[in-house]
């Protein structure tokens, strides 16, 4: 890693976002080195990197959030796992999680469409992937309307087609 790099990342603010009650000097390289990976696209060794940061900090709902994120970009085989954190990211935080809410919809939506091409164990249950699914539209869509912009009808004709095919998958799989 060179140098330039740790200096400008560990004096870095948003740091502070992140691991609101503090944060140690190890964690806090950690998490610099996850997004120098994040920034070369070695979102193994990220996902590594943020799994510790998450040992040291296991409430906070941006580090689950983020680690979400990066399964899901690992590919198919990873997204029960970024399902896992989506809705961990949740748990922790239920209000106001709109990242997390975003992605648990667009994970369970991926999965839906892709059960064809993935394991049993890596699929799960198609009823409880259906139903997280459904909890985020539904709070996403609360989310929106209470802002009442512009993109609350754009977030409601996209969960519309996703809950339309999540529907035709369970039809075609039954």
């Amino acid at each position: 890693m060179s140098s330039s790099l740790s200096l400008s990342l560990l004096s870095n603010a948003n740091w502070q976002c992140l691991f609101p009650g503090g944060i140690t000097r190890a964690a806090h390289a950690v998490l610099a080195v996850s997004y120098r990976y994040l920034s070369m696209s070695k979102y193994d060794a990220a996902a590594f990197c943020l799994e510790e940061c998450a040992l040291h900090d296991p409430m906070n709902h941006i580090l689950h959030c983020r680690l979400g994120e990066v399964y899901y970009t690992l590919g198919i085989e990873y997204f029960a796992t970024a399902r896992k954190y989506f809705a961990q990211s949740l748990e922790i935080k239920p209000k106001g999680n709109a990242r997390a809410l975003h992605g648990l919809a667009g994970c369970c939506h991926a999965m839906a469409c892709s059960a064809d091409k993935m394991s049993r164990e890596q699929s799960g249950r198609p009823e409880v992937t259906a139903a997280l699914h459904e909890h985020a539209s539904a709070e996403l869509g609360a989310l929106y309307r209470k802002g009442s912009g512009p993109m609350a009808p754009v977030l409601e004709a996209l969960l519309e087609l996703q809950r339309s095919d999540i529907a035709a998958q369970a039809a075609g799989g039954e």
